[in-house]
């Protein structure tokens, strides 16, 4: 295993940048070969929201990987379930994001390369055939989300990296976000289930978005505008209608400001990932590993 995992990192690497997913250099299975990761359930309350897997790579390439999908009354705003993949090089990375969104297969790869404005290959969604435009002012400072959750990871062993304002692309929107580094709280050390060890032993990154950083295309906007507090309490006359009012808030994307923290410790998974709090209006969702940490009884 050990040499076959070199054998696809050297095919990885020797790919031109932007060939990754063109060339059939390496299938599926290899790529998830290389990939250890650790799974997540995502609750308001006792009701499940929705369920997310955290990969890297095992071998010399550097890959990061997402799954997930919602669940229960959140498909009520987002029927989802997709994958984002991230293939890192040494002057740039291929983002890629498959997915299945109520019933539409959707698919994004976008080009990420060092002082270049990130570059879209394909693009093709329920409600649109094309991206967001990347601007000068603002492109060459881009990145994409999960070049921003590998920062944060690696913040647990370089704290430093969990500070400032960054800019994120996903080909469909741009937004900020403020990474900053807190203590954990007792109550969201109980609502993660974790052991009361000494505070030392646990990381938390912050990270805060503001919805009025969200930037999308002009029939996207129309879509957010319409999922503001005010808009959707108009609008909301059924009991359907006043349902998805509600959960419309504990989606990431909405207009509402949220703020989502990452709490790291030692022998949790692959990432050292011990669980993530979302926090919203409508009150926090907690993601809890599927399996808990060593040595935290």
């Amino acid at each position: 295993m050990r040499l076959r995992q070199i054998l696809i990192s050297s095919l990885l690497v020797s790919c031109p940048l932007g060939q990754l997913s063109a060339d059939a250099v390496y299938t599926q299975k290899d790529r998830d070969d290389l990939l250890v990761g650790s799974e997540f359930k995502l609750r308001w309350n006792k009701i499940k929201l929705g369920e997310m897997t955290f990969s890297v790579s095992a071998g010399e390439m550097p890959i990061s990987k997402i799954s997930g999908r919602t669940f229960g009354p959140l498909r009520l705003v987002k029927n989802y379930d997709g994958v984002a993949t991230e293939v890192f090089q040494h002057r740039g990375s291929t983002y890629r994001l498959e997915g299945i969104n109520s019933g539409f297969k959707e698919t994004r790869e976008i080009i990420f390369s060092v002082d270049a404005i990130p570059r879209i290959e394909t693009f093709n969604e329920k409600n649109s055939q094309s991206g967001l435009t990347p601007e000068i002012s603002w492109g060459r400072d881009a990145e994409s989300p999960l070049s921003l959750f590998r920062r944060i990871t690696k913040s647990a062993n370089e704290n430093s990296l969990c500070s400032g304002v960054h800019i994120v692309y996903d080909g469909k929107r741009k937004y900020e976000v403020f990474l900053e580094q807190k203590k954990l709280r007792e109550n969201t050390r109980r609502s993660l289930g974790l052991s009361k060890l000494d505070a030392s032993k646990y990381w938390l990154c912050s990270v805060s978005m503001q919805g009025a950083s969200i930037v999308v295309q002009e029939e996207e906007k129309k879509m957010l505008d319409n999922s503001t507090p005010t808009a959707r309490y108009k609008k909301a006359k059924t009991p359907r209608q006043k349902s998805k009012f509600n959960w419309s808030r504990v989606w990431l994307f909405g207009a509402d400001d949220r703020t989502l923290d990452f709490v790291f410790s030692e022998d949790c998974g692959t990432i050292n990932l011990a669980g993530l709090v979302l926090s919203t209006s409508f009150g926090p969702v907690i993601g809890r590993a599927a399996q808990a940490c060593k040595n935290h009884s």
